[in-house]
């Protein structure tokens, strides 16, 4: 049996597919977006129009039409929208705040995915708070985060992926196709070595790229079905009045402070002469020694 597209011809024709970049000079854009309005971008569906069919689309005989681009288009209609934020809320205690906030996500199907902690004096001064929650649920967190603390800055973010989701989409299908190709010509026994020793050496280039598109749409789906807010906590200091204290109490302070210091004294310079001792022992000997020496040397000179 013949195959009706020689191997080395396929294998030519798998490095372009995998290479393929569309022309935007010749080409109309696989998706036209309505611009977005407000913040996290409308709802509304994007218009989506077919792009031309490539020559290697063509010869893989894969989707009639030129429609890779197409039907994955009209499969993914749905816009994908990245959506992510920064607050900065103030707060009485940590504590308390973190219980809500933690009761708060297990309701709504979020979750801590990052926390940073800064302790001073024993209580916690500060925190760094990274928050994932499905998209839907940004805008009722930020609305209970506004109820509960003080917000005292907050950004917003997003970014619309659609058309790189469809490009991806498009190059993974693409690259299937050709490893199914590759696959199903290599079960054929009309093959020479040669072409099959090339052959699997490009089966094994296109699995790359597969697994490196899948990589690649699997990071999207994460980014486009969790939002992330990052959350920059402080936490307010309490407020000690000042209180002037009776003259008879600073009195007595001052007693107990001067006692206090005296006895530290006393403590030191009784430290010191233990300290002390041993030193003074050997210089008394080397003294007595030395005194002696000077003795017995004027002795002899008077004889």
């Amino acid at each position: 049996m013949i195959h009706p597209l020689p191997l080395a011809s396929l294998i030519a024709l798998s490095c372009s597919c995998s290479a393929y970049e569309p022309d935007p000079a010749q080409a109309s854009p696989l998706v036209t977006l309505p611009p977005a309005s407000g913040i996290g971008g409308s709802t509304g569906d994007p218009t989506v129009t077919d792009a031309p069919t490539s020559t290697a689309a063509r010869d893989l005989g894969g989707l009639e039409g030129g429609a890779i681009s197409g039907e994955v288009a009209r499969r993914d209609a749905a816009r994908k929208v990245v959506r992510s934020g920064q607050v900065s809320v103030i707060v009485g205690a940590w504590e308390p705040f973190e219980q809500d906030l933690r009761r708060w996500l297990a309701e709504h199907g979020g979750h801590l995915s990052e926390l940073s902690l800064d302790r001073w004096a024993g209580r916690v001064g500060h925190g760094a708070v990274t928050i994932q929650v499905p998209p839907d649920e940004l805008d009722p967190l930020l609305s209970w985060t506004a109820e509960t603390v003080e917000i005292s800055h907050l950004a917003l973010h997003s970014e619309d992926v659609t058309t790189q989701w469809i490009d991806v989409e498009a190059r993974l299908v693409t690259s299937r196709q050709t490893e199914a190709r590759l696959l199903a010509l290599l079960e054929e026994e009309t093959a020479d070595l040669a072409e099959v020793l090339a052959a699997e050496r490009e089966l094994g280039r296109i699995r790359g790229e597969v697994e490196a598109f899948e990589r690649q749409q699997r990071a999207l789906a994460t980014r486009v079905q969790l939002a992330n807010l990052s959350v920059d906590v402080s936490v307010r200091q309490a407020y000690a009045p000042l209180v002037e204290r009776p003259l008879a109490e600073e009195l007595g302070a001052a007693w107990s402070r001067s006692l206090a210091a005296l006895a530290a004294v006393g403590r030191g310079l009784l430290l010191l002469g233990v300290f002390s001792l041993p030193w003074l022992a050997m210089l008394g000997a080397g003294g007595l020694a030395l005194l002696g020496g000077i003795r017995l040397v004027i002795r002899r000179a008077r004889r």
